[in-house]
């Protein structure tokens, strides 16, 4: 690449792939997940957002497991705020006949938890009511076992 003389949409837009592999290769020394978000410009300076999130050690680990590691940690987070504990992470939600887990929150969302689907791992939203409603028939249930 060329010296740059000023920072445009297009030469930013260049940029980005390169900084985020970059990013990447120190995410994984370690143990973070960095992301570049929203960029500004004007001439001769640029700025990036910068989003960092900790995942521990990544070596040798799958996309998978480096994604449940974070959504694990941000689940960890929010737990007590919910009345849930680390434990219900991934715990099993039945959904129109179809398993999901755990997996999340939106604070400001009323529709404020999330569960990954089990069968593609594709993540939504649910009301938190609903999701409060399944897990105490869940533990009756259990307990009536017990």
């Amino acid at each position: 690449m060329p010296v740059l003389t000023e920072f445009t949409s297009k030469t930013l837009s260049s940029l980005r792939p390169q900084i985020d592999a970059e990013l990447i290769a120190l995410g994984k020394k370690l143990g973070i997940e960095f992301k570049a978000g929203n960029a500004s410009y004007s001439g001769t300076s640029a700025t990036f957002k910068l989003e960092m999130s900790l995942v521990g050690d990544t070596a040798g680990k799958s996309a998978e497991e480096i994604e449940d590691i974070k959504l694990r940690n941000q689940f960890n987070e929010y737990a007590k705020l919910f009345n849930l504990t680390p434990d219900d992470f991934c715990r099993e939600l039945i959904v129109n006949g179809e398993k999901f887990e755990l997996v999340g929150f939106k604070p400001r969302a009323a529709k404020s938890y999330l569960g990954r689907r089990v069968s593609d791992r594709k993540v939504y939203a649910f009301d938190s009511d609903y999701v409060r409603r399944q897990f105490d028939d869940a533990d009756k249930k259990r307990n009536k076992n017990v």
